[in-house]
């Protein structure tokens, strides 16, 4: 899209805005860890609870997330976000559409988990861009514990494998890999969020199984997503507003359906925080 039809779309109302709130106050938070928002009271609050390490899809029309306007036949792109701290700032974040997720892998065995792949991707079915998170569905974990996934990439090829090293954060919606302490020379997907993938991969398709090869406390889930977009708190003072377009050159694409949230980055604890924002979409 170029400026014009940013602006025609604005004009001929072919635009959605909308708000959501979240409140920390529930969740245990460790600075310099990544944090999956999914998990805290308020707007898009999704429920995982269902059949271990079964396939479930994550839909906007059936599991909530941000309301980014219609589903439409022609390009819906991501025009801008608005996001304001009460009490924590700087704050990392990042957008996703969360696509599809395998709940309940149990740390205390070294037996694999062999997933059942009972759904499939319905956004981004070719799976380049997408991503694997391992998010603590519980509060207690030892850390320091490594683990394998073995996944389908994009080009359809089975058997690949990301390693992982989980972090000694405690709390629901801690993303386990991610910590600026855990001292790894081996596991290079334990300081992000998101899972590095075998050699030139470009994304999954879907996950096979996962074996745990230091025994620890605590369950976490595996949900695949696809970063969007990128944004910053830098104060408490005034919220960030961010114009993709003007400000990056370039819009992400919204998919019909997609169940859209975000990951964060505190760098202190985020208990108690209230995080409010914005966004817009708009199409051609």
């Amino acid at each position: 899209m170029n400026i014009k039809d940013f602006s025609d779309a604005e004009l001929n109302g072919r635009v959605s805005y909308s708000t959501w709130r979240k409140n920390a106050s529930s969740m245990t938070t460790t600075a310099n860890a990544w944090y999956d928002l999914t998990y805290i009271y308020g707007t898009n609050n999704f429920n995982y609870n269902t059949t271990p390490l079964t396939s479930k899809v994550l839909r906007y029309s059936t599991h909530g997330g941000m309301n980014v306007g219609p589903n439409i036949t022609t390009n819906k792109y991501l025009r801008s976000t608005t996001i304001i701290s009460v009490t924590t700032a700087p704050i990392t974040f990042i957008l996703c559409d969360y696509l599809m997720y395998y709940p309940f892998v149990q740390e205390n065995t070294f037996s694999a988990q062999t997933m059942i792949n009972s759904q499939v991707l319905s956004r981004y079915v070719d799976g380049i861009g997408v991503k694997i998170m391992a998010v603590s569905y519980s509060n207690n974990r030892n850390g320091n514990a490594t683990f394998v996934v073995n996944y389908t990439n994009e080009l359809g090829i089975s058997g690949r494998t990301a390693s992982g090293l989980t972090n000694t954060a405690i709390g629901f919606g801690n993303i386990i890999t991610s910590t600026s302490v855990v001292a790894s020379s081996i596991y290079v997907g334990s300081y992000g969020p998101f899972l590095t993938l075998q050699d030139l991969d470009k994304g999954v398709r879907s996950i096979q199984g996962v074996r745990m090869n230091n025994i620890d406390i605590g369950t976490f889930n595996l949900i695949l997503v696809k970063p969007l977009a990128e944004t910053q708190i830098r104060g408490i003072d005034a919220p960030v507003e961010k114009d993709y377009f003007l400000e990056t050159g370039t819009v992400p694409e919204i998919k019909n359906d997609a169940c859209l949230d975000w990951i964060c980055l505190p760098t202190a604890s985020i208990a108690s925080n209230i995080l409010i924002g914005d966004i817009k979409t708009i199409w051609t």
